[in-house]
């Protein structure tokens, strides 16, 4: 049985013998451009009885009255790339926290400022694929890099590299369970090395000639291209850009952070 902290819920292994809560992991902040949680006030404010939208609005569930609270997460990471939610996309509530409904149909969270990254980059995302119906499946990106759930089982990752599409992929994945999924690009002597984590855990990578250079006019969470190939169907709690290349180290303290949420 956990808590809810802060908009977090910290399961009683977070406890010692006293009832304490004792030292846990904390998200990696360094590099840290874009942090959206809807598990946390923070980042949305859930509708209890009464209490502060966030932006500056305080009311009674029964009476919302600020349509911000309804549209939009907020950046936690201090760089104010607040996303927008269209297309019907939800925020539900179930024993996890917060997290946002993607039923593959034209919903999103469109994230304008976030058009461009460096050479080093890592997106990271707790996703849960309910169904297999658009094979790319693709939950976070705008033409590239785009990062999809390849047909149900294979965690995908497609960028341009050099000015041309490189993609990587891994399979072993299933519908229906939560995954921290991880993706990274380090350069180093005109090179790019692409790499994907699964759960904390090094998954596979490619390295290509070139720098990444990305496309698109935004970043967008749960459709990221206008075609209905790439929709996607599940839950997306939590994502996070960092501008740098986050170390194996680092990727585990992340994963290890939220795991217990996730039951894992």
């Amino acid at each position: 049985m956990g808590i809810d902290v802060g908009g977090n819920i910290i399961s009683s292994s977070g406890f010692d013998s006293s009832g304490n809560i004792v030292n846990s992991p904390s998200i990696v902040t360094d590099g840290l451009v874009l942090w959206y949680d809807a598990g946390n006030l923070a980042s949305y404010n859930n509708t209890s009885n009464y209490y502060d939208c966030g932006y500056g609005c305080q009311y009674y569930a029964s009476d919302p009255g600020c349509t911000n609270c309804n549209t939009q997460l907020k950046d936690m990471s201090g760089n104010g790339n607040d996303g927008l939610l269209s297309g019907g996309a939800s925020v539900l509530y179930s024993n996890i926290g917060g997290y946002v409904n993607f039923n593959n149909t034209a919903n999103k969270l469109v994230i304008s400022p976030v058009t461009s990254f460096g050479n080093n980059t890592t997106w990271s995302s707790w996703i849960y694929c309910l169904s297999d119906v658009t094979t790319y499946n693709m939950f976070m990106g705008r033409w590239l890099p785009y990062f999809s759930f390849y047909g149900g089982t294979t965690p995908y990752f497609s960028n341009t590299i050099g000015g041309a599409q490189q993609t990587i992929a891994v399979g072993g994945c299933v519908l229906n369970t939560w995954y921290n999924l991880v993706f990274t690009t380090a350069e180093s002597g005109g090179n790019t090395t692409m790499s994907i984590y699964i759960n904390g855990v090094y998954a596979t990578s490619g390295t290509f000639a070139g720098t990444q250079s990305p496309a698109g006019t935004y970043f967008s969470v749960g459709d990221g291209n206008n075609s209905s190939w790439y929709r996607f169907n599940g839950y997306i709690p939590v994502v996070m850009i960092h501008n740098k290349t986050l170390s194996t180290t680092e990727i585990l303290q992340n994963f290890n952070t939220d795991r217990q949420r996730f039951g894992i």
